[in-house]
């Protein structure tokens, strides 16, 4: 596993982590507030569980160098061999599980402040 695919783990994980207490005190209290936090945080939780699973499928399935083998002509010339998906789809992953991160301790920080 590469640093880049380690470090997108780390921040989904923390990311997956963080947002159990948001999710229990809810359930536990169930004042409007909390309600409308959690369906934001579940929000949040589904667009992160759609990253996670594009990261899996670019990683199970590297997509680098189609276009060379499938066209071998002057497309080649012009385009080259295509980058590797799996790289962009952890880096950008990661920059999106970060700013999710980021919204959960807001939230986190919201809830520990009342």
């Amino acid at each position: 596993m590469s640093a880049a695919a380690s470090f997108f783990w780390v921040v989904a994980a923390t990311k997956v982590l963080l947002s159990v207490p948001i999710q229990i005190g809810a359930a536990r209290k169930r004042t409007p507030e909390r309600l409308k936090m959690a369906l934001g945080q579940r929000k949040d939780d589904w667009l992160a569980m759609a990253v996670m699973v594009v990261a899996l499928v670019c990683d199970e399935y590297p997509l680098t160098g189609w276009m060379y083998l499938k066209i071998k002509s002057a497309m080649y010339e012009l385009f080259g061999v295509t980058p590797n998906v799996a790289g962009w789809t952890y880096l950008f992953g990661t920059v999106l599980l970060a700013w999710l991160v980021q919204r959960t301790m807001l939230r986190l920080r919201c809830i520990q402040s009342r």
